[in-house]
């Protein structure tokens, strides 16, 4: 909030609710144009400010996905944006999220489904790294979201779908890493899908770096290992 003009005859001043109407000319005298982008402007801020405390609230202030419990690191996402037909600002369009997990969302860098199951973007579940990315994301995976006590408030099941399908456009330019990979502490489990199919596991671990089938053929050494 900034204080953009004032008029000292009347006592009066002007504050700006957001950065952006700092760029109005003459704050006493908008244009008709610049009025009308100012209401929409403080009507978003002032709705995004009350959907944000109502889908907390409703997550009983804490992570849907890690369940972290404090609320300064807390942000209200939105399953469908705004500008989507489905994009209202209500808690059944909306996901209590850390910081961390809500920027890996917006980023379809996680997903979740319509079953409320998370899902990691295959490159994620490639990498390594320190207990941030092995704790924070990668054991994520798999898990189910906590949702609000209260069932009219848990997320919608459709517009959940609907994001998803989003994450899974970015999933299909990486066609080598399945949807449901595992990455738990030094060591990816694939499971393919389907009957009659295996399951191969990549152990990452210096004394054992070989793939190895689930019926006991010992198969080529990973590239890289």
């Amino acid at each position: 909030m900034y204080v953009i003009d004032d008029d000292r005859d009347a006592r009066e001043f002007v504050l700006a609710l957001d950065d952006s109407l700092r760029l109005i000319a003459d704050p006493l005298n908008p244009t008709t144009a610049e009025r009308t982008y100012s209401e929409r402007v403080v009507k978003q801020r002032l709705h995004q400010r009350e959907f944000r405390a109502r889908v907390i609230h409703a997550y009983g202030m804490q992570c849907a996905i890690c369940e972290l419990n404090v609320p300064l690191l807390l942000d209200a996402a939105h399953i469908l944006p705004d500008r989507h037909e489905l994009g209202q600002p209500v808690v059944q369009n909306g996901l209590s999220l850390c910081k961390l997990h809500h920027t890996a969302y917006d980023h379809n860098l996680l997903g979740i489904t319509r079953d409320l199951e998370v899902r990691l973007d295959a490159s994620l579940l490639r990498q390594s790294g320190g207990p941030m990315l092995l704790h924070g994301l990668q054991d994520m995976h798999g898990e189910r979201i906590t949702t609000p006590s209260r069932r009219r408030d848990h997320p919608d099941r459709e517009r959940l779908a609907q994001r998803y399908l989003d994450f899974l456009a970015v999933q299909d330019r990486t066609p080598d890493t399945p949807h449901n990979a595992r990455v738990r502490h030094g060591s990816v489990a694939v499971a393919q899908a389907g009957s009659g199919s295996s399951s191969l596991t990549l152990n990452t671990d210096p004394e054992q770096k070989a793939l190895t089938h689930r019926s006991g053929t010992r198969m080529p050494d990973a590239p890289g290992q």
